[in-house]
């Protein structure tokens, strides 16, 4: 025999690994807050007591990741399986409002299976997608008509918009004391915009397809169908032709994008993306594309966001674990392991504990569940 049998393995759960559920614990959290492996390494050691190598951390990683793949596949597959029409979970407490955001992000990846080395690196897009419990009110009239004052900030418009405001008039008394008082010094009394109560999120690099399947789920789950009020949002273009946009004067925005497109010209083919030119160009094709989603004042009175900081954020929160010039992930499982522990770690219903606390752990573990229940998340 390799070992001695203990019957008290499972239930305590102690999946045939060396590490405890306590230390396993201590591992996946490392894993998933640490820049990397080394530093996770050597945070457990310094700070934990628990001797193990970088290399030994990734196996981790790669082994909870991909048991957590497993599950989310099942769960998937159990959902689109119900039958029709499926039954939306009532949730836990009432939702004034409910937002999904979507957006991509970016990490580089190699071949598996190469052996040491990168082998063929090149740059992924992982889809992330953010589930926001929020509250907000109603409103007669739009209660924040007037553009605030990090979009009168002249400076940090240019970066926004190089090249669009060439030969513009000088910026106004006005405008240049809202530039002078700086970005986010406004203050808004009796605060408008929706407030965020409770997050969960999603991050694969799985296809768009597939993703969205997950994202349906994860709503559904979260009770979101019967929010009192539903919002998608999701990232455009940083063109905001401020005033005319706040106001939902998309149509006089667009109008006055092509007088100015008359009078620089029309990009070459071959022109750089950073030209004047292509960027005007792209910002009327964006305009024209998007005109129908861009009522914010309507959108305003209706207490609904009307910014994607919320998701930019989260992405942010993804990157800062996955990517990094010097961070290759292999296309297969390590790869979308760590997106899993990373999102779950991200989410406020501690789900990554609970999945550590409930997973069956060894695949002969007697009450490893047969079919994934579909439960709902507060």
């Amino acid at each position: 025999m390799s070992g001695i049998f203990f019957p008290g393995r499972i239930p305590l759960r102690i999946d045939g690994g060396s590490a405890s559920p306590a230390v396993l614990e201590k591992k996946v959290l490392a894993v998933a807050y640490a820049p990397s492996y080394s530093i996770g390494e050597l945070l457990l050691r310094k700070i934990g007591g628990i001797e193990l190598t970088g290399r030994g951390l990734n196996k981790t990683a790669v082994k909870i990741g991909s048991e957590m793949v497993r599950e989310r596949d099942a769960r998937t597959e159990a959902y689109f399986h119900q039958p029709l029409p499926r039954q939306h979970a009532q949730p836990k407490t009432a939702i004034g409002l409910a937002c999904v955001s979507v957006d991509g992000g970016r990490m580089q990846t190699r071949d598996e299976g190469g052996g040491k080395g990168v082998h063929h690196p090149h740059w992924r897009e992982n889809k992330n997608a953010l589930f926001l419990r929020m509250k907000s009110g109603c409103f007669a009239c739009d209660p924040h008509p007037d553009l605030p004052a990090c979009f009168a900030n002249r400076e940090r418009m240019k970066k926004l918009l190089s090249g669009v405001g060439e030969g513009n008039a000088p910026a106004t008394a006005a405008e240049e004391t809202a530039s002078s008082a700086g970005v986010g010094a406004e203050h808004v009394e009796n605060d408008w915009r929706p407030q965020r109560l409770f997050r969960t999120c999603l991050s694969s690099l799985e296809d768009s397809d597939a993703f969205g399947r997950m994202m349906e789920v994860e709503a559904d789950a979260r009770g979101f169908y019967h929010a009192a009020k539903k919002a998608f949002v999701s990232d455009g273009l940083p063109y905001n032709w401020a005033r005319d946009c706040w106001g939902g004067n998309v149509f006089q925005v667009i109008a006055e994008l092509r007088e100015h497109q008359q009078r620089v010209g029309l990009p070459p083919k071959d022109c750089e993306k950073s030209d004047p030119r292509k960027v005007l160009a792209d910002a009327v094709v964006y305009f024209q594309n998007n005109v129908s989603r861009m009522d914010y004042a309507a959108y305003r009175r209706q207490g609904l966001p009307t910014t994607s900081a919320y998701m930019e954020s989260f992405v942010k929160e993804i990157n800062a674990r996955v990517k990094g010039t010097e961070k290759f992930w292999n296309d297969g499982a390590s790869g979308e392991a760590i997106l899993q522990i990373r999102a779950a770690a991200l989410c406020e219903d501690d789900r990554l504990s609970n999945f550590l606390h409930s997973r069956p752990g060894h695949p002969f573990h007697p009450n490893a569940p047969q079919h994934p229940s579909l439960t709902t998340a507060s």
